[in-house]
């Protein structure tokens, strides 16, 4: 079998694990999430697994160059050869990621989409469902192997899975973002100026309200929360604000009367979609919550 041959088998293992996960709308449980990995491949396949209430994602090796730092000058001819040989792993794993991504044939992932790779420069990310599919070269570490992966994530398309929930978005309006930053001295997120924008200020199921940009207060530079939702009794959403000048890397977390304080690395619009599903029980949320049949009112209605 040629190399090309055989990273096409290998993509055809990864569209196995998305075939199998496509079928979920919704955020799996650990347990649903380890039987459907275990029956789509292989255990010696699987490289990493991530399952929790709020994460569900399967990383798998697909190829390893070695590290370009076991390479010795002496052994080459000139600094010429050796920067080219130093190159040619990090070529080669692109080059598999390129062959990866167009065999799984996936359309692309869209905007919002989870990004298990985000701190890597060569990736492609695609979707199956509301499961994102990335392919990604990677070295986290000069004293790690350049590789080449495929996580499937669940995470895509939230924008759809909301619509699908809470109804469509009924259209909040225009805002004018570069005056709300310079008020509040921080870009806000992508997710909330898109919520924002297609659903406005309003209440989630009688019970979690999103709080409009012009009553967002202007974080203290010391502050590290930054609230956006609250509830009927008395629960706070805010962002976490680390880091501060990369706001679409912020976290989520919850402060309620009814629990300790909590936390969890997930944007606002995936929070809001594994909360309204019913997939991720919030602590600190009242029982109940969210009900059968959750609905979006806008706050001009409410």
């Amino acid at each position: 079998m040629t190399d090309e041959a055989a990273y096409r088998a290998a993509a055809g293992r990864v569209a196995r694990l998305a075939r199998a996960l496509s079928q979920l709308a919704d955020l799996p449980t650990p347990e649903r999430f380890a039987d459907l990995v275990a029956t789509a491949v292989p255990d010696e396949d699987v490289a990493f697994v991530a399952s929790d209430w709020a994460t569900a994602s399967v990383t798998m090796e697909l190829a390893d160059f070695g590290r370009p730092r076991d390479l010795d000058p002496d052994d080459f001819d000139d600094d010429d050869a050796f920067d080219a040989a130093r190159d040619r792993p990090f070529h080669e794993a692109d080059a598999v990621v390129a062959i990866v991504a167009g065999a799984l044939g996936l359309e692309p992932a869209g905007p919002f989409a989870v990004d298990v790779h985000a701190d890597h420069g060569s990736r492609v990310l695609l979707r199956t469902g509301h499961w994102v599919v990335s392919v990604a070269a990677v070295q986290p570490d000069p004293e790690f192997p350049i590789t080449v992966e495929a996580a499937v994530t669940y995470g895509a398309d939230l924008p759809g899975r909301l619509a699908r929930l809470v109804g469509d978005p009924p259209g909040g309006g225009t805002v004018d973002w570069e005056k709300v930053s310079a008020r509040m001295l921080v870009d806000l997120p992508a997710d909330y100026r898109w919520l924002m924008e297609h659903y406005g200020p309003g209440t989630f199921d009688g019970y979690l309200t999103l709080i409009p940009p012009d009553e967002l207060p202007t974080p203290e530079p010391w502050a590290d929360a930054l609230p956006v939702a609250t509830t009927t009794d008395e629960a706070v959403v805010s962002y976490d604000l680390d880091p501060r000048w990369h706001s679409d890397h912020w976290g989520i977390q919850i402060d309620s009367p009814r629990s300790r304080p909590w936390s969890v690395s997930t944007s606002l619009l995936y929070f809001l979609v594994i909360t309204l599903s019913g997939a991720y029980p919030v602590p600190g949320f009242r029982d109940g919550f969210p009900s059968g049949a959750p609905r979006f009112v806008p706050a001009a209605k409410a």
